[in-house]
């Protein structure tokens, strides 16, 4: 209980400000949180009234004085509040404590959503039912099913094509440092797409981010881009690190584009035992360009024994696929071959299957 006030003491002006009437202390009082000394009034006043005197004090039947509540204690309205707002707040953060605790439990009412089976249904081409468990997955913060998501709309697979609702998926996830997202956004930068102007230099900051997080084709382009001087200085030093990076992922290009960099002395010494490894990996797998170059090395007995049948068969698979320079070289090292050669070469063409 509050002590009454001395009756010795200075009583409490007659005409405080308006919308703050002190008590016999001096001090005014404080009002609720979060409002003002006009939003709680007194009863003795109405809202907006001027302060009215302190009613005279009139005796118990005990011969005590009674004081007037609002001179002498704390507003009875603003303890309730202040204890409802402190028990709003436990009450919330309980609730959200127990909701986080339930989403750990079987819920039947809660959507299904599993991630595998997710991906093995957009691999099926089941695309309806890949959206159906990516898109709750995305909503609880799955980067990568986000990714799905808007790789769904861009190309209008289970779901209307949209545009605009997958460059924003694919935002979400590049704010979580996603890889395959980080390349999307370069990619719509590279091309002025999806709604961004084109700027191959802020396309490549996007490929060496999605690069450093590991995912291939962001390493790729970014050395494609130090390779050709696109969006920055020509660098093949670089382009180098960046083809290394993709091709020990076995990515084909950058093992093929590697083999012509060493095979040929591009910024670096020429290595044509390195320049083999990488040309016969990606020849194998039915690469152009590894294709020529590892008929060079054939046709010249580079680091191979010289063999024109061999030469021949690697020629006719690169200049299939369009390569010219296989064309010219091709047409120059035929009539070297002997009939009974170049019929054994023929058949094994026929036969051949790029690998995996």
């Amino acid at each position: 209980m509050p002590k009454e006030p001395d009756q010795n003491k200075q009583r409490a002006n007659p005409n405080p400000k308006p919308g703050a009437p002190r008590p016999a202390s001096g001090k005014p009082v404080q009002p609720a949180a979060g409002g003002n000394p006009s939003q709680n009034p007194s009863p003795q006043k109405r809202p907006g009234s001027p302060p009215q005197k302190p009613p005279p004090q009139q005796a118990s039947k005990k011969g005590t004085p009674q004081h007037s509540t609002a001179a002498g204690k704390p507003k009875p309205i603003a303890k309730r509040n202040k204890s409802a707002f402190i028990i709003l707040v436990v009450l919330l953060v309980a609730a959200a404590g127990i909701g986080v605790f339930l989403d750990y439990l079987p819920n039947p009412f809660k959507p299904k959503a599993n991630y595998d089976q997710a991906v093995n249904a957009y691999t099926l081409g089941d695309f309806k039912t890949a959206m159906a468990h990516f898109k709750v997955l995305a909503n609880r913060g799955n980067a990568e099913a986000m990714w799905y998501v808007a790789d769904l709309y861009q190309n209008g697979r289970g779901v209307a094509r949209n545009t605009a609702t997958a460059v924003e998926w694919f935002q979400k996830a590049a704010q979580q440092n996603q890889p395959w997202a980080l390349f999307e956004i370069g990619w719509y930068h590279k091309n002025g797409t999806g709604g961004f102007q084109r700027n191959t230099s802020t396309a490549l900051k996007w490929f060496e981010k999605s690069g450093d997080g590991g995912y291939v084709l962001g390493q790729y382009y970014a050395a494609m881009a130090y390779m050709e001087g696109v969006g920055t200085e020509k660098d093949l030093n670089k382009a180098r690190q960046w083809f290394t990076r993709a091709a020990d992922q076995g990515h084909l290009d950058s093992q093929a584009h590697l083999g012509d960099i060493y095979y040929h002395g591009k910024s670096v010494k020429i290595d044509d035992k390195k320049a083999h490894g990488y040309l016969k990996t990606a020849a194998e797998r039915g690469h152009p360009l590894a294709q020529m170059n590892l008929a060079m090395m054939y046709e010249n007995g580079d680091v191979v024994k010289k063999d024109i049948a061999q030469a021949y068969q690697w020629y006719k698979l690169a200049a299939a696929q369009g390569n010219r320079d296989a064309q010219r070289s091709l047409d120059f090292i035929t009539p070297k071959l002997s009939a009974s050669k170049k019929q054994k070469a023929d058949a094994w063409i026929a036969r051949f299957e790029p690998a995996p």
